[in-house]
């Protein structure tokens, strides 16, 4: 029974990892030196430190779109308290220009209601996810081939969508 999910999730995880995910829409504008908004949503990005942090109320959509920093910087990312969705395919890993290859560590200040389906996938160097407060679901292969997780703190009662969570992961 399983194997018929197989091919889906395989063209998902394709869809992600080589396409990006990446629909063209920008409705941001600029706040500052490393501080971007989609008027909703805020991403501050630290240089000394490599952190790119999302605070606001609601759901973090496309922000490779308006997010203007270099993926490949980001070494750690912070969801403060009132974001509660990551969208599916949002922040893959892998090899492109679009790609989170140095991401090390995530952190989930507040209560999440869902990550989506591989919205971590690819990022090999990914040590740590910790969730501070709670998530109700957790995606299909949300965090596929992050060959260097080790750390990561489920929350009580989060729900797993269909499949692996972490294939190929160390945790």
């Amino acid at each position: 029974m399983r194997d018929h999910l197989l091919l889906p999730i395989f063209a998902l995880v394709i869809a992600c990892l080589v396409l990006g995910y990446n629909i063209g829409y920008s409705f941001a504008r600029y706040e500052g030196s490393n501080q971007w908004t989609d008027g909703v949503i805020t991403a501050t990005f630290d240089e000394k430190t490599g952190t790119l942090t999302f605070s606001g109320e609601g759901a973090v959509y496309h922000a490779k779109d308006w997010v203007n920093v270099k993926p490949q910087l980001v070494k750690k990312m912070v969801f403060a308290d009132g974001i509660n969705y990551v969208r599916d395919c949002e922040f893959t890993g892998g090899t492109g220009p679009i790609s989170y290859v140095n991401l090390e560590e995530i952190v989930f200040e507040g209560d999440l209601i869902e990550i989506g389906d591989c919205a971590f996938s690819g990022n090999v160097n990914l040590k740590k996810v910790e969730f501070q407060k709670g998530c109700s679901q957790i995606g299909t292969l949300a965090f596929y081939h992050c060959l260097s997780l080790e750390d990561i703190n489920m929350p009580d009662g989060c729900e797993y969508r269909h499949g692996d969570l972490m294939e190929d992961a160390k945790a």
